[in-house]
């Protein structure tokens, strides 16, 4: 009588309200309707004739194209697609299209973070939102630790955050570029300050401190033997004393220095008396190379020692120059050289 579909004494009773189910109350009884849950595919199309959420998957995007709506079906409105590639995130397998799967991925929906495959403390995607196990970040050291995740990235034994404190650079093993790692500078000084990993030459020398590491003389003393000679002029720099060529040829450079002294320097009457005193100075030095020449060291302190004499600024006797910075240098490196020939 109803015209539902359904026969009215399918119950046993002339019912037309209950002759049978009808799930979306549409007033058609679900065995006579075509589409049962109404959500506008036919039944036998439908996926689930009895849920208006299920329907079918059109587009094969991974999800229900009824799924959102619940009917009619919107292939273009089924469910989120986060990195719009055509496949919603229910059935998209990478949703954020990273190169790695959301069962392993950290954040499925960042593409800027995934994972960490090779251990170098830096995620894959990090840089480029795609998986790069291999170009994830810099590396300054090439020890398999990009600089982001690593406690020192130039690998030369002092940490980062102590280069900050240092004023060392973090990116170079050898700051100051004197042969030695930073790191070696750092626990060689123990506090001291020396070696110095920011100056090349702590000593000031003139010899780089890797040098005199590998040389075997002291990067903090300039005379590591003690013996008044600098290291960077000393032929035996870690044994006190010298060589009779060294001495010879000392003798011989003070002459002419002596030599190339100007005439004012000198406190005679007259400029011609000047110049012999400049020239006996000259000679005396001349004589204490050739008697270190022939083995007579007695002959050549003699011959310093009276050299001496004149421009030491004592009396008696009498000075032959007066007062000055280049007196004062030439009287030092008289007495350094007969010093070291009393060591010979």
């Amino acid at each position: 009588m109803d015209g539902d579909g359904c026969d009215d004494c399918s119950s046993g009773l002339d019912d037309a309200a209950g002759d049978g189910p009808d799930y979306d109350r549409d007033g058609t009884c679900d065995f006579g309707d075509a589409d049962d849950d109404n959500d506008t595919v036919l039944d036998g199309a439908d996926l689930d004739p009895l849920n208006r959420f299920a329907c079918g998957d059109a587009d094969f995007d991974g999800c229900d194209d009824c799924g959102v709506t619940g009917g009619p079906p919107a292939t273009s409105n089924d469910g989120s697609d986060f990195d719009g590639d055509g496949l919603c995130d229910f059935g998209d397998l990478d949703d954020d299209m990273d190169g790695v799967n959301d069962d392993v991925d950290a954040n499925p929906f960042d593409p800027f973070v995934c994972r960490d495959a090779d251990g170098d403390t830096c995620d894959d995607c990090g840089l480029s939102g795609f998986a790069d196990p291999g170009g994830d970040g810099p590396d300054n050291d090439m020890d398999g630790l990009c600089d982001s995740g690593d406690a020192d990235d130039d690998n030369d034994g002092l940490s980062d955050a102590n280069e900050a404190v240092f004023g060392t650079n973090p990116f170079n093993r050898d700051s100051d570029g004197d042969g030695l790692l930073d790191g070696t500078e750092v626990d060689s000084a123990m506090g001291s300050g020396c070696p110095n990993p920011l100056l090349a030459d702590s000593d000031g020398d003139t010899i780089r401190d890797g040098d005199e590491v590998a040389g075997g003389t002291n990067p903090c003393a300039a005379d590591t033997d003690g013996d008044g000679v600098a290291d960077n002029v000393d032929p035996l720099p870690t044994t006190p004393g010298v060589t009779s060529g060294f001495l010879e040829d000392a003798c011989r450079d003070l002459a002419g220095r002596i030599l190339a002294l100007d005439l004012s320097l000198f406190n005679g009457p007259n400029a011609n008396a000047n110049k012999g005193r400049r020239n006996a100075l000259a000679n005396r030095a001349i004589e204490a190379a050739n008697a270190i020449a022939a083995g007579n060291y007695q002959e050549a302190r003699d011959a310093l020692n009276s050299l001496l004499d004149k421009i030491d600024g004592a009396s008696p006797p009498p000075d032959w120059m007066d007062a000055s910075p280049q007196q004062a240098a030439l009287k030092a490196e008289v007495e350094l050289l007969i010093a070291l020939v009393l060591l010979m």
